[in-house]
């Protein structure tokens, strides 16, 4: 009897140890449709703000769902020195202590 738990112990170890490296979530229409749902609750909605700067440059902050992302009007690059801060997906880093304007 010893030995059946000594053995039942160590397997029960080893299924532990496989399952927390197993991926969990994965990318199933499942999950999809669960995180879909998940983000889709009362406060999700879609709102814009802008902020013009003192240049002229307009800044505009779009929220959806929980996330928020920030871009800017004109070109952005180094002839007008502002690389700072951008992403590959052309947002930049929304600025700090502004008075953003809700849009309609």
């Amino acid at each position: 009897m010893d030995l059946v738990r000594r053995d039942a112990s160590r397997v029960a170890r080893a299924i532990a140890h496989e399952m927390r490296s197993a991926p969990s979530g994965g990318d199933t229409p499942w999950s999809r449709l669960g995180r879909d749902v998940d983000a889709a609750h009362a406060g999700a909605g879609v709102w814009q703000e802008s902020y013009t700067a003192p240049d002229g440059t307009i800044i505009y902050r779009k929220h959806v769902g929980g996330q928020t992302i920030c871009r800017m009007s004109g070109s952005v690059g180094p002839e007008n020195g502002i690389t700072k801060g951008i992403n590959d997906a052309g947002s930049i880093s929304c600025p700090t202590r502004t008075q953003w304007k809700r849009e309609p």
